[in-house]
């Protein structure tokens, strides 16, 4: 029982244990029954484990059986096995969308990335006279909203960038100009983008800038080209397109590379030279890897996951569709999945503009089939296939941790039927040692986080000033201001790098992550994240050395917690990576 008397607030605090992992759900309730009046509150916390979250993927297309190895320290209650099976690239592709509109952070081109594929494969999907899903319908506020922040992104000189604080650059704007071409061609009404500022700008770029790599030339050439500058066409002679070899970091490269040939056909065939497009992609497909059924092109500088396959596939459909050689690059991709998606937003989005070309061209819609999932040889379900229903909850099989067997797990797919059959597997897991040590992907990449104590001191001039204690502290007083220092190492210069930076849940950070009015963007960094439970830091180039990021944050509930570590890797490799160690933190009253 509380008495509350008129005017005057009253706290109760009540020490909770998190338990398992998962959403906690707090509720209070209060009734007053002199007053007849009652009042109440629900909120879900998330709980999350302690460890490092690690996932395993295969995907193809028909029958198949493999084997996902075993890990040491794994959880025996987080984690799971989904298995995704789907008739047709349909299916699939809708389930690609979901993860790019999702995407918690909005840079430049990942708000690119969420509204032209989806454009784009809706529209496939209307070609073949299915129904669109839920998600689709969605569409109008995603275009509404994508194209809003493409607005507030674009810089004053009328270009983009990585992020709303950075500078122009090539590379992004031509992304934003072909993204809004497309999205036009598709009878969407992009002018609130101003994408004709952007267009000016290009021009004036490729005409005074001499600094720029021969792959962001002809791709900026080719979207302004899109945009009506005709006069873009007399630049295609300005990029370098002869067979070469250079050295890079002490290797032999082959110039031009795959992706700088895709686009080079895709600029010639805008210019209106049918001829050089061509000649263009007959050389694409020399460099191609041919294995079998298969078809790729090898990962480049500058391009990272499937993109320089994804791009190759986009300038086939658009230039040589009947070539023989797009459905092995199909096949290619949709083995290359993980999960619903391939390695970053930037490869999905290119996979997806070149998967839903294919789809809008061939109709793909197979005859029905079925499929039969086991585990360790005992079945699991038998799934039927149906291609002109684009959504079936049963082709989704989930099996828990706690559920799964021990040690490495044989997954087999057979199939039923002359239909099409892609799957897609994926084991997440978790390793939970003790004590979370530094790990990387690469010895020359570190990072590492210290916490300080915010003191006032005496400076020698007699000034009192509020500064970071000399060495690191781990335990606070609840109210205790805390400086975080983030060290980053690396042996090389670094782009689209992004920091994740948990929080922990014992302290509140402090900063802000917009700037106010009248403020300009004074760090080294593009663009800070603030999330209920983590930070983001974006740098688009790393430089060699030793680099640092400080926020600040405020120790407020009681009780010791643990921190899991900073991670540093490159948005759109996630492959490479370096993370730090875990750390606890104790506050007092």
């Amino acid at each position: 029982n509380l008495t509350v008397p008129k005017g005057n607030p009253q706290t109760r605090e009540f020490d909770i244990t998190a338990g398992s992992f998962g959403n906690a759900v707090i509720g209070a309730q209060i009734s007053s029954p002199e007053m007849s009046a009652t009042d109440g509150v629900q909120q879900r916390v998330k709980i999350l484990p302690f460890g490092r979250v690690v996932t395993d993927s295969v995907a193809g297309d028909g029958a198949a059986s493999f084997t996902l190895k075993d890990r040491p320290n794994l959880s025996q209650t987080f984690g799971e096995l989904t298995i995704q099976l789907e008739p047709s690239l349909a299916g699939n592709l809708i389930k690609s969308l979901d993860g790019l509109i999702d995407y918690p952070y909005g840079c430049t081109e990942q708000t690119m990335s969420r509204f032209l594929p989806s454009i784009l494969v809706g529209q496939a999907v209307k070609k073949l006279g299915i129904a669109p899903p839920p998600r689709l319908k969605e569409l109008p506020k995603i275009v509404r909203d994508s194209l809003t922040r493409l607005d507030q992104m674009r810089h004053y000189d009328g270009g983009w960038g990585w992020w709303q604080y950075d500078d122009s650059e090539p590379f992004m704007t031509a992304l934003v100009l072909d993204g809004l071409a497309r999205a036009k061609d598709a009878g969407y009404d992009v002018s609130v983008a101003n994408p004709k500022a952007a267009a000016d700008w290009a021009i004036k770029y490729l005409t005074t800038k001499q600094e720029i790599s021969d792959r962001d030339r002809v791709y900026l050439i080719y979207a302004a080209l899109k945009w009506g500058k005709k006069d873009a066409a007399k630049l295609l002679s300005t990029v370098d397109l002869r067979d070469r070899t250079i050295t890079v970091d002490r290797k032999p490269v082959l110039r031009p590379q795959s992706t700088e040939l895709a686009l080079a056909a895709l600029a010639f065939d805008q210019a209106g030279q049918a001829a050089k497009a061509n000649q263009m992609i007959t050389r694409l497909i020399e460099r191609a890897n041919l294995g079998g059924e298969i078809a790729s092109w090898s990962d480049e500088e500058g391009s990272w996951g499937q993109e320089p396959t994804a791009l190759a596939l986009v300038a086939l459909e658009r230039i040589r569709p009947e070539d023989q050689i797009i459905p092995k690059v199909v096949r290619y991709l949709m083995r290359q999945r993980q999960g619903n998606q391939w390695s970053s937003t930037r490869d999905t989005a290119y996979s997806l503009i070149g998967l839903s070309a294919y789809l809008e061209r061939t109709r793909e819609l197979s005859t029905r089939s079925e499929a039969t999932v086991t585990l360790n040889g005992a079945p699991v379900a038998t799934v039927p296939l149906n291609p002109t229903q684009l959504v079936d909850p049963r082709r989704t099989l989930s099996i828990t941790r706690a559920k799964l067997p021990k040690g490495p797990l044989r997954v087999g797919i057979s199939t039923k039927g002359a239909g099409r059959t892609y799957f897609s597997v994926q084991l997440r897991s978790l390793v939970t040692d003790a004590d979370l040590k530094p790990e990387s992907t690469d010895p020359g990449f570190a990072v590492s986080r210290d916490y300080y104590r915010m003191e006032v001191r005496r400076m020698e001039n007699g000034e009192q000033k509020l500064v970071p204690s000399i060495k690191p502290v781990t335990d606070y007083k609840s109210g205790d201001l805390v400086r975080v220092v983030l060290t980053i190492k690396s042996d090389r210069p670094r782009e689209f790098v992004m920091v994740d930076e948990p929080t922990p849940s014992a302290c509140r950070v402090t900063e802000r992550d917009d700037l106010a009015e009248g403020e300009e963007w004074s760090w080294w960094w593009s663009r800070t994240v603030i999330m209920d439970d983590h930070l983001a830091f974006f740098a688009r180039h790393l430089p060699k050395g030793e680099s640092k990021i400080t926020y600040n944050m405020r120790a407020e509930q009681i009780g010791k917690v643990r921190a899991l570590p900073t991670s540093v890797r490159n948005m759109y490799d996630p492959g490479r990576w370096a993370s730090g160690a875990a750390a606890t933190i104790e506050v007092n009253r």
